[in-house]
C-alpha cells in the first residue's frame, strides 16, 4: 500500500503526460478529447486550463512560450490550441497514423511528430502545412526493415529511431539511428547494432539528463547507456520479479537517474533508489502509463487511465 505521510494529489487526466522542460507546467488528457493544463507548483488539483480537442488522443505538449498546446489522436490527426483564448487554430490529418512524442520545437514554430510507420514530419502551426523529412518505413512492407519505436530526447535534443531487421539487417537484428533537427532537416545515422530484438515500447525506454535507459525484456535488466546508446551498465531486476514473464514488467527512470518505478501485472509497483537497489516505497495504482519526477527528482509523478498521482519523496 501506498504511504500517505505526505500529501498526494490526484489530478483529473492521466496516460502519457507532459511537463515542460522548466518543470511548472504539466499537460495531460483523458483518453476522450479532453486535455488539461496544471501548475506543477499549485497545492490544489484544479487545472489552470482544459478543452476539448480531437477524439481519442494519445499524444500532447506545450509550447516553449506556454500559449499553445498540441493534441494528436490514435488516428493521427493533430489539433493546436490556444491557451490564451482557448480556441482550437487548427486541425490537420498529418499522415494518418498513430504517432509517439511530439513536442514543439525550440523556436515554437513547428511541432515535431514521430509516428508509428516511421515518418518524422513537421506541423507549421501558422500555415496548418506538414513537411515530411523522413520516412514512411511501413511495418512488414516487402520484407524490410521495420520501425520498432521512435522516441524524442529533450536533454540532448536528438530523434531516436530503432529499427527491426526482416532475416538480419547490417548483419545483425537491428540497429539504433539518431539525428538532430537542423534547419528543418534531418539526416539518420547508425549509432549501435543489435544483435537481439531492439528496444521498442514495450521496453520502457527512459530519456534523462546523462543517460538513457531500456529494459532487455529477454534477461531482466535495466540497461543503462549513453547518449550514443552505447551499453554502460547492467542492473538486475529486483528480486520481488524472481520467476515472473520479464517481458510482462516495465521500469522507468527518473531524469536525474536517483530512482526507477517498476511495475509489473502479477506484482507490485515499486519505487526503488537506483544506487542500491533497494525499495523505497510502493505503491497501489493500477493502470500505469508512464513516470517521471521533478525538483531534483525530489517529487515523483505517475500517470494512470485513472488520473495522474503527483507527492513528495
Amino acid at each position: 500500500m501506498v504511504c500517505m505521510a505526505e500529501k498526494i494529489r490526484k489530478l483529473k487526466g492521466g496516460n502519457d503526460l507532459f511537463v515542460s522542460e522548466d518543470e511548472k507546467i504539466l499537460v495531460n488528457y483523458n483518453s476522450r478529447n479532453s486535455v488539461y493544463v496544471y501548475d506543477l507548483a499549485a497545492s490544489n488539483s484544479k487545472p489552470l486550463f482544459s478543452a476539448r480537442t480531437v477524439s481519442n488522443v494519445g499524444e500532447v505538449c506545450i509550447s516553449p512560450d506556454k500559449k499553445l498546446i498540441a493534441a494528436k489522436n490514435t488516428s493521427g490527426e493533430m489539433a493546436v490550441i490556444s491557451l490564451e483564448t482557448g480556441e482550437e487554430l487548427l486541425r490537420n490529418k498529418m499522415k494518418q497514423s498513430e504517432g509517439y512524442r511530439i513536442v514543439f520545437t525550440d523556436d515554437g514554430k513547428y511541432v515535431l511528430d514521430l509516428d508509428w510507420n516511421g515518418t518524422t514530419m513537421l506541423l507549421d502551426w501558422k500555415t496548418n502545412e506538414v513537411k515530411v523529412l523522413d520516412g514512411p518505413n511501413i511495418r512488414g512492407e516487402n520484407g524490410k526493415p521495420y520501425i520498432a519505436y521512435m522516441g524524442y530526447d529533450r536533454y540532448s535534443k536528438q530523434i531516436y529511431k530503432f529499427v527491426e531487421g526482416e532475416k538480419g539487417y547490417n548483419k545483425c537484428r537491428g540497429v539504433a539511428e539518431t539525428s538532430k533537427l537542423k534547419g528543418g532537416k534531418v539526416k539518420y545515422k547508425v549509432i549501435r547494432e543489435f544483435k537481439g530484438h531492439v528496444p521498442d515500447f514495450h521496453s520502457s525506454i527512459s530519456f534523462c539528463k546523462e543517460h538513457n535507459y531500456y529494459c532487455d525484456l529477454e534477461t531482466g535488466e535495466i540497461v543503462k547507456c549513453g547518449k550514443d546508446f552505447k551499453e554502460v551498465e547492467r542492473t538486475p531486476y529486483p528480486s520481488y520479479y524472481d520467476g515472473q514473464n520479464k517481458r510482462l514488467i516495465k521500469c522507468w527512470v527518473s531524469p536525474l537517474e536517483k530512482y526507477a518505478l517498476m511495475d509489473s501485472y502479477n506484482g507490485p509497483l515499486i519505487l526503488i533508489d537506483m544506487a542500491t537497489g533497494k525499495v523505497v516505497r510502493d505503491f497501489d495504482y493500477l493502470y500505469v502509463c508512464g513516470f517521471t519526477m521533478i525538483n531534483e527528482d525530489k517529487t515523483f509523478i505517475i500517470p494512470t487511465w485513472e488520473g495522474t498521482y503527483i507527492g513528495d519523496l
